[in-house]
């Protein structure tokens, strides 16, 4: 229950201070002008989803522990609804309804480089 209490408290917290600050959140990530409010707005709207994204994870790990793991793969299969997502979605680029095209190709290793300086945050993981 400690467990179950402090993702609670953690991801509540998380989701309460992230709605509030999704402003400066987005401004902190390096947004700027109209486009702030946009990842604002996107923010706010994923993070109320947080909570439920923590507990379905620790709640699987749970009952995969308490001699349920089927039942904790069928639940964690709520997982299919970002594949289901990707299949609506994936089309508008296949059929090249926008402007962005999507191709294969090769890697780089100065654009990996620049995607894990973006992509990870900047602080040590571990001091």
């Amino acid at each position: 229950m400690n467990s179950i209490f402090l993702v609670l408290i953690f991801s509540g917290s998380m989701t309460v201070f992230s709605f509030l600050f999704s402003d400066q959140i987005a401004a902190f990530l390096g947004a700027s002008g109209e486009l702030v409010s946009l990842t604002s707005d996107y923010l706010r709207y994923y993070i109320l989803f947080g909570i439920f994204f923590c507990m379905a994870m620790v709640l699987a790990a749970f009952v995969r522990n308490d001699g349920s793991p089927k039942l904790g793969f069928s639940g964690m299969a709520a997982g299919l609804g970002q594949v289901i997502s990707c299949m609506i979605m994936l089309p508008h680029f296949i059929h090249g309804k926008g402007k962005l095209k999507l191709k294969l190709l090769p890697l780089k290793k100065y654009y990996i480089s620049e995607i894990l300086k973006r992509g990870i945050p900047e602080f040590p993981l571990f001091p």
